[in-house]
């Protein structure tokens, strides 16, 4: 079973170094199932997991502790990092979208908030806080600064304040 998990295209526990540095390829920018098997296709994106504290909490929870710094040996080393607590496959796509959902409903989530919007309101929160154009592309990934365009959303939320603003108050609420 475990020779499945190199189609995997999620975070897997050999990208991730002794300094809890992750290097993972971008999925996007992978064609087709032979590129995973090839490790000079897609691009690389790196990440030092210490900058993120609910990542460490995770891994802390994952290693059943919080009170001793976490080592790198502490955790497998290959294989898939996120996988089904049902099962111990690795999770699929479909799989993640539908108990996302079910959980988002749960707790009074909107449907018209999808998961991947965390992604644009980071480049958006980036943008706010003055982050130059080049290091929030950079940041996430993309090679060409008009798709980085695409996921900040300042215009359009500068244009609904703005109706907002004018109108007072939101369209949802005209319903």
């Amino acid at each position: 079973m475990h020779h499945q998990w190199k189609w995997v295209v999620g975070i897997r526990w050999e990208e991730i170094d002794e300094n809890f540095k992750l290097a993972h390829r971008l999925s996007k920018s992978l064609r087709g199932r032979d590129a995973l098997a090839d490790q000079d296709e897609g691009k690389v994106k790196d990440w030092n997991l210490k900058l993120y504290p609910m990542v460490m909490e995770q891994l802390a929870l994952m290693a059943g502790t919080i009170s001793i710094e976490l080592r790198r040996h502490m955790f497998p080393t290959s294989g898939p990092v996120i996988v089904a607590e049902h099962d111990g496959l690795p999770w699929n796509d479909k799989v993640f979208q539908t108990n996302w959902r079910k959980i988002a409903r749960a707790v009074g989530i909107p449907d018209e908030v999808q998961n991947r919007d965390s992604r644009a309101g980071a480049a958006t929160d980036a943008e706010r806080k003055g982050a130059d154009i080049e290091k929030v592309k950079q940041g996430l990934g993309h090679s060409r600064p008009d798709t980085t365009r695409i996921y900040q959303r300042a215009e359009s939320e500068a244009t609904a304040e703005i109706a907002v603003l004018r109108f007072g108050r939101k369209n949802s609420e005209q319903g």
